[in-house]
């Protein structure tokens, strides 16, 4: 699962400082990101690569960008950033859009403030979050309830990458993150 690479293996990579390991799941992960930000709940390898869950949990995309936060502030190795990934494509690599993996963060970035609840700061609960038995009863319903666990989530990813931003002179974005988290 996205989530679960993200927390168990990355962070057990990081904690044996294995930092090219740890940087080749963040490769892994970021180079099976959909074109439009977002994630699968998992997906698969080799020959079974065009198999993908259809949706994901809300908490989801905020473990990508922790996870990368994390990696950086430990090694600050901020030129992988500039480094070329290509996003999910059913066609397989050779069709796939390539951008540098930065604005693969910035897309994930709009893509949940696109999704916030008009007027507010809170991501919906959407897909659910850890809790799969918490499952909206409707999509309708879905779009206007908040896990407040999820919420802690996204400030807590928005915070740490916004002290990344800053790190690479992008202040605009740095104080972007910097009101999100605010309000």
């Amino acid at each position: 699962g996205t989530r679960d690479t993200t927390q168990g293996p990355f962070e057990l990579l990081m904690s044996m400082q294995k930092f090219e390991e740890a940087k080749q799941v963040l490769r892994i992960m970021f180079s099976n990101q959909d074109a439009d930000g977002g994630w699968p709940q998992w997906f698969m390898f080799d020959s079974y690569s065009n198999t993908r869950h259809d949706s994901a949990h809300g908490d989801i995309f905020h473990w990508c960008i922790i996870a990368l936060g994390n990696y950086i502030k430990v090694t600050g190795d901020l030129g992988f950033l500039d480094e070329i990934l290509p996003y999910y494509h059913d066609n397989g690599v050779h069709a796939a859009e390539k951008k540098p993996l930065s604005e693969h963060v910035d897309r994930l970035i709009d893509m949940i403030v696109d999704s916030f609840i008009p007027g507010t700061a809170l991501v919906p609960f959407g897909g659910g979050d850890w809790n799969d038995s918490m499952q909206p009863v409707s999509h309708e319903l879905a779009q206007r309830l908040v896990s407040a666990w999820t919420v802690e989530l996204n400030y807590q990813a928005f915070t740490a990458y916004q002290k990344i931003y800053a790190l690479t002179g992008n202040h605009e974005q740095s104080e972007r993150l910097g009101a999100i988290c605010e309000k």
